[in-house]
């Protein structure tokens, strides 16, 4: 029909099948290797301890839930967006959604099967993160078709709500609004085995979702004149159990180094 529906560059690509409803996920290439203390101490810079890793990525994405933009859900969130500094944060438009993911993922000579979740984001515009505080985002699609997902940021000094917007997916129908009442902040920098417990409010009452990181990376980034000295950043895969079904599923979380226990 003309227009593009590949964005890739080099061994990756991206491929739309189906808007809001499969793509495809290409990546044929190397991966740098090294340890997650590495990233820890800050002393990984392009896998400087191991050679690179040859790595093949071969995933097809189906929608599993309906498309989350970030907002539309709140009434407070979005005037939040619209009229503080979360909104630069955040960068606009942006909308993220649950999906399915099978496929194949080869490291090195082992091929492994994949068949499990994944979080698709679509974000355009800009992000000014000179006002950085930190966030937590968590977000995961259960056996039985049901799912959650959020995105809060910490407490402002000033005493004005922040950003707080997140949903329940029943396994169908449209998202349920939903607003963080407990979040697990990153305190420390742990690669596996940390409690990463969730509290989501409805207006049908509240959810527990409880979860453990089973693997991390990080970053760790010193900066002068950076608001705490510096981004600390963990992304992870979290075994979640809501109500006795398991899934695992993604966590990303931020802070100020200088807010990291010792």
């Amino acid at each position: 029909d003309g227009a593009a529906r590949t964005l890739g560059a080099g061994p990756i690509a991206f491929e739309l099948v189906e808007p809001f409803r499969h793509w495809r996920v290409r990546y044929d290439g190397l991966a740098a290797s090294g340890t997650v203390q590495e990233e820890i101490n800050g002393t990984r810079v392009g896998g400087n301890s191991e050679p690179d890793t040859q790595i093949a990525i071969n995933l097809d994405l189906y929608a599993a839930a309906p498309p989350w933009e970030n907002g539309a859900l709140r009434e407070e969130a979005r005037r939040v967006l619209a009229e503080q500094d979360e909104g630069n944060l955040m960068g606009h438009p942006r909308i993220e959604q649950l999906n399915r993911a099978r496929g194949t993922v080869r490291v090195g000579d082992t091929t492994y099967d994949l068949d499990g979740g994944a979080l698709r984001i679509r974000r355009c515009g800009k992000r000014f993160l000179g006002s950085f505080r930190g966030h937590a985002w968590q977000s995961a699609v259960f056996p039985d078709g049901r799912g959650f997902g959020y995105i809060v940021y910490p407490p402002r000094d000033d005493g004005l709500p922040t950003y707080n917007e997140g949903y329940l997916f029943e396994g169908d129908g449209s998202l349920i609004p939903a607003r963080v009442v407990e979040a697990p902040w990153l305190r420390r920098l742990q690669a596996a085995g940390e409690a990463t417990k969730v509290v989501l409010e409805t207006e049908a009452g509240t959810a527990t979702i409880t979860g453990e990181t089973l693997m991390s990376s990080f970053s760790v980034i010193p900066v002068d004149g950076f608001p705490g000295g510096g981004p600390a950043l963990q992304q992870a895969i979290v075994r979640y159990n809501w109500d006795g079904q398991v899934a695992n599923g993604m966590l990303e979380r931020s802070t100020s180094i200088e807010n990291l226990e010792a």
